[in-house]
């Protein structure tokens, strides 16, 4: 499962100490508000298959990034 992240969750999320008790509790409340705030927000639409093809696309072609019919 991914884990999505809001820049005032990123200090939290990457703390190197060690989580146990209500931290840990706290923290996995925080990452599943989190990651529901912005996954609601994700979108997806089928693009042309030349995304795929590294060798031959232009990466600053815009035309990438719109919907295939």
């Amino acid at each position: 499962m991914p884990a999505f992240l809001t820049p005032d969750t990123w200090d939290d999320w990457l703390s190197p100490e060690k989580l146990t008790g209500d931290r840990k509790t706290e923290t996995l409340a925080m990452l599943e508000h989190s990651s529901s705030e912005v996954a609601s927000t994700i979108r997806e639409h089928i693009v042309d298959r030349k995304v795929s093809n590294s060798r031959t696309v232009d990466p600053a072609d815009p035309s990438l990034l719109e919907p295939v019919g």
